[in-house]
């Protein structure tokens, strides 16, 4: 015997119930279910309450609350227990005379958490990250200009010589310093190798080492130094009259700091203090790096912990109903652009858009289950989804799952570096990846909104101390932007410590490596943390990346290093299917219905959705399976294990 009841009273049962469909659907962003209780009548889309007493009881809830009432609805058979425990939607409900329709829904606190997922919430900042300069610019590679490695002259009266070493940029394209890298280079004019035309001094500092055959007609010591105006700096002296004829090769060591006012110049050169009627230089292993030297005080921002802000963001979208849990997502700060200038703000965050942004970083999944919300990587669902089995398999249809087999891949990063002098070596940017599959254009873009870049991050932060950076009144188009940085515990003062180099045992190609920040969530580690579920791709390769650097890493904790631009990637492409399964089933199986879903035939697949509905062979569920590859080392699910 079937049995209705509203908040625990039992009444008549409405018309429409041998009618009644009941729905679960796995959010395709969430990748959990936020809805396991719909209830509806195809058509209808409502149950149609009569008897008087349940409409007059309908009725009064619904003039005190609208649709904000809360009634309980309840199925209950003799045999098999409770079928189904969900609430009326007053939403959609219909009020006739002697009549009220209604459909059905969760409870109303998990309803929340999708319905309020994409509005804006202020979360008060209440923690602190302390951050350390680092630089904007980059050091700019110098090498041996090799049409004019040879420097020679012949005089007729002898005297004093001098010349500038025969140095270029490595590339006339990258400028990464400020101020201009002189391209052509003439020795015996004595060209310099950098002009300071910016507004202000700088400071520059010279790192390097070169190499140099000299030949003289006499004795005599050379000097290397660094000028700048009438202001010298010398490097080394050599002997002439020593290495008259012997051929043997000496190698300079270069490591000076100095100022360069606006306008002038800075020249490497040799200079010799006798008189000379002829000399031949010949310079070889020229390796100089030059680098503005940026004194940029540290400074201390406001905002939350990724855990502490997605346990208050959903306290406040769910008014504090579901509990949180979060897993996988330790040491990550967020901040905003004002907090990071200086200014406290709120973080305004959705809870949509917050997930979507660390889902890029780390593929995650939400669901909600028994008045708790779960936040933790996707691979969880192999080792803690809940799991069921359907025997009574009336119909099976596989079909290729196009959403398992993107023909091609964009992630990391939509807002990169900000424009600097070194943006193009800024890793936290965007990488597209293309796949085997190329019949089908399929793409996916998993790509962050939330800012990783370093220099971007340094940008911003710098402005506190601009003359008109800082105070409450002034607005900024970065205010509102979101910054993540990855933490590694807490200094003495207990402000967030960024991770910098933490655990990294190798790292080559990157600016000032030890200031830089995210190393754990470069578009190469997010690429691993989602390869294994996007094998259908099969081989992928890199099809553009904003990144124009090598640059690999390696924590301890990993086998092998990581190149941001490796052009290749192969892996073994698999053939992800969809399963279309019709099954018989009670309104209590349906019910009982979990994560993963095992086959009389041994087959396991992930539950996508399912309809459950009468049909004129009986009750029936619809169900959409998911045949998805196991992360690594977890082994497949098999119908024994269910």
């Amino acid at each position: 015997m079937i049995r209705c009841f509203l908040d625990n009273q039992e009444v008549a049962s409405p018309q429409g119930l041998d009618y009644l469909q009941f729905k679960k659907v796995r959010h395709r962003t969430f990748w959990g279910f936020t809805y396991r209780q719909l209830g509806f009548v195809d058509g209808l889309n409502s149950l149609d309450f009569a008897e008087p007493r349940t409409v007059d009881y309908l009725r009064a809830v619904y003039a005190r609350h609208g649709v904000l009432g809360q009634t309980r609805f309840r199925i209950e058979s003799d045999s098999e227990g409770t079928l189904y425990d969900g609430w009326i939607n007053y939403s959609q409900s219909q009020r006739n005379p002697g009549r009220f329709a209604v459909a059905l829904r969760d409870d109303q606190a998990t309803a929340q958490l999708e319905s309020q997922s994409v509005l804006q919430y202020a979360l008060a900042v209440r923690e602190t990250i302390a951050l350390a300069g680092r630089p904007l610019d980059g050091p700019a590679n110098l090498t041996l200009d090799a049409l004019r490695a040879v420097v020679s002259t012949s005089l007729a009266q002898p005297r004093a010589l001098a010349h500038s070493l025969p140095v270029m940029p490595v590339s006339d394209k990258e400028q990464p310093v400020a101020g201009r890298l002189v391209t052509g280079s003439d020795p015996l004019a004595r060209t310099p190798c950098y002009i300071n035309e910016t507004p202000g001094p700088l400071t520059v500092s010279l790192r390097g080492s070169f190499s140099v055959n000299p030949q003289a007609s006499a004795g005599g010591l050379v000097t290397y130094r660094l000028r700048v105006g009438g202001v010298t700096q010398p490097l080394a002296q050599l002997s002439l009259a020593d290495l008259a004829g012997s051929g043997s090769v000496k190698t300079v060591a270069i490591d000076r700091t100095l100022t360069v006012p606006p306008g002038e110049s800075l020249y490497l050169e040799a200079v010799t203090d006798a008189e000379l009627s002829r000399y031949v230089f010949t310079y070889s292993a020229v390796r100089l790096a030059l680098e503005r030297v940026e004194a940029s005080p540290p400074s201390v921002a406001l905002g939350l912990s990724v855990r502490a802000a997605l346990i208050d963001l959903i306290g406040q979208l769910t008014d504090h109903r579901l509990r949180v849990q979060v897993e996988g997502l330790d040491d990550l700060f967020l901040t905003n652009g004002a907090c990071l200038r200086g200014v406290p703000r709120p973080l305004l965050v959705s809870l949509r858009s917050l997930f979507e942004g660390l889902n890029g970083l780390f593929n995650l999944q939400l669901d909600c289950q028994g008045g708790t919300v779960f936040i933790r990587p996707k691979a969880h669902l192999w080792t803690k989804g809940q799991r069921s089995a359907v025997n009574r398999v009336t119909g099976f249809i596989e079909r290729p799952n196009l959403e398992l087999i993107p023909s091609e891949i964009r992630l990391g990063f939509q807002q990169g570096a900000a424009a600097n002098l070194i943006s193009g070596l800024e890793v936290h940017t965007a990488r597209v990846y293309g796949g085997e599959v190329t019949t089908e254009r399929n793409p996916l873009d998993i790509t962050s909104a939330l800012i990783g870049s370093s220099s971007r991050i340094e940008q911003q932060r710098r402005k506190q101390f601009e003359a008109s950076g800082g105070g409450s009144t002034r607005n900024d188009a970065d205010d509102e932007a979101l910054f993540v940085i990855c933490t590694a515990g807490l200094d003495p003062a207990g402000h967030y410590r960024p991770a910098g180099l933490t655990g990294i045992d190798h790292l080559a190609g990157l600016i000032d490596a030890p200031t830089t920040y995210n190393l754990r969530i470069t578009p190469r580690r997010c690429l691993e943390r989602w390869r294994w579920l996007l094998t259908g791709s099969g081989r992928l390769r890199l099809v553009s990346s904003e990144l124009r650097a090598e640059v690999s890493s390696r924590y301890a904790t990993e086998a092998a290093l990581l190149s941001e631009n490796q052009a290749v990637i192969d892996q073994a492409r698999t053939i992800p299917d969809a399963w279309l399964v019709k099954a018989a089933q009670t309104m209590a199986e349906f019910h009982s219905l979990r994560d993963w879903v095992g086959l009389a035939d041994g087959r396991v697949g992930l539950l996508m959705e399912a309809t459950w509905r009468y049909s004129d062979s009986g009750p029936t569920t619809d169900l959409l399976l998911w045949d998805v590859p196991p992360p690594p080392g977890v082994a497949p699910l098999t119908h024994s294990l269910l």
